[in-house]
């Protein structure tokens, strides 16, 4: 079982800017700004059959260029420590129906798994 997401590369420029944020808090470990990434859908634990699956249509997949723009920053806490600090994105339309499209992706390849259980 492979364990999925979706993400886009953050811009270089957002990269950077983002970089010069980290530190202050103690015990934290930093990842690699090469590593920055816009979370556009948690899928979780999937077979290899879905993981291609999902490949090939995200491959397929069709939308114009967008800009980002950041908006807030926030933290997920656990039991009192900082287990990830997150950075908003402002609403943007392409970015959105990108969003739509990824869902109706992983929704049917969901649908076709559920009814080869029964």
């Amino acid at each position: 079982m492979k364990r999925l997401f979706i993400a886009l590369e953050m811009p270089e420029p957002i990269r950077e800017r983002l970089a010069g944020m980290i530190g202050g808090i103690a015990g934290a470990r930093w990842v690699d700004p090469a590593n920055f990434h816009l979370t556009l859908r948690f899928i979780g634990e999937v077979d290899g059959d879905t993981a291609q699956y999902i490949a090939d249509g995200l491959s397929s997949l069709r939308v114009a260029s967008f800009d980002l723009a950041l908006e807030g920053v926030d933290l997920f806490e656990s039991r009192g420590r900082v287990r990830a600090i997150w950075v908003g994105v402002k609403p943007n339309p392409a970015l959105a129906a990108l969003q739509r499209k990824i869902e109706t992706l992983v929704a049917w390849r969901r649908r076709v798994e559920n009814s080869n259980r029964t």
